[in-house]
């Protein structure tokens, strides 16, 4: 039985959309569409022909709560998070281990907004994607996948935003691979995938999924000065 899983937003939903548009899989897990505001991922999910809803409690916990409602009204499995809240309160208990967010660093380096900023300003050499299951503190829990790319201090700040992004779709879709072939596994704080590879340079655990490994997203129109 496919996985049932509820995504949660607060802007666009841009590494949803792109998912949604090249994965088959991630297209018939993805049940709901949640987000905390009017955005523009609500009128994505509903061109794809997937149910919305808006929560819109302030406080965090009554938010939760709303969501958890929810969840368990559509049978969710999983929570994807592309969200800037924190949750809180009994969800976080009731889906332990099964709230996976997507995160634009190399965890635990570089938490919350604005990680690219933090990089350079830190002088890193490399920036990075991970996808992780959430705990109560920000931008921890269990590492399920990252990846890297090196970050040039004098490059183009658009060009790495948009290799970064590229990077978080790719590990969307092959974490969504996992989760349905039930090959993720909790040992102590380290997740293991069941016979995964780590013999790709850009991605720990290796890209499997095909469409993942083939996706390529096309950067965006720029206009000369």
């Amino acid at each position: 039985m496919t996985r049932r899983l509820v995504a949660v937003v607060s802007g666009g939903g841009s590494v949803l959309r792109v998912a949604l548009e090249h994965d088959d899989l991630v297209r018939s897990q993805i049940v709901s569409v949640v987000a905390d505001r009017d955005c523009g991922a609500l009128g994505m999910a509903e061109g794809h022909g997937i149910p919305t809803s808006r929560i819109d409690e302030r406080d965090n916990t009554a938010f939760s709560d709303a969501l958890l409602a929810l969840c368990r009204e559509v049978g969710a499995d999983h929570v994807v998070l592309f969200f800037n809240r924190l949750l809180a309160g009994e969800i976080l208990s009731h889906y332990d281990r099964r709230i996976v967010n997507v995160h634009a660093s190399l965890l635990p380096a570089f938490k919350g907004l604005r990680a690219l900023e933090q990089a350079v300003k830190a002088g890193a050499r490399f920036l990075g994607t991970t996808l992780h299951f959430i705990d109560a503190n920000v931008d921890e829990g269990h590492i399920i996948l990252q990846s890297v790319l090196p970050l040039d201090p004098d490059g183009d700040e658009a060009l790495l935003r948009h290799r970064q992004f590229e990077q978080m779709c790719k590990g969307f879709i092959q974490t969504c691979h996992w989760m349905e072939e039930d090959r993720i596994r909790f040992s102590g704080n380290t997740v293991r995938i069941e016979g995964a590879r780590f013999d790709q340079p850009d991605f720990s655990p290796g890209l499997e999924a095909a469409s993942a490994r083939r996706l390529s997203v096309p950067e965006p129109a720029r206009v000369s000065p």
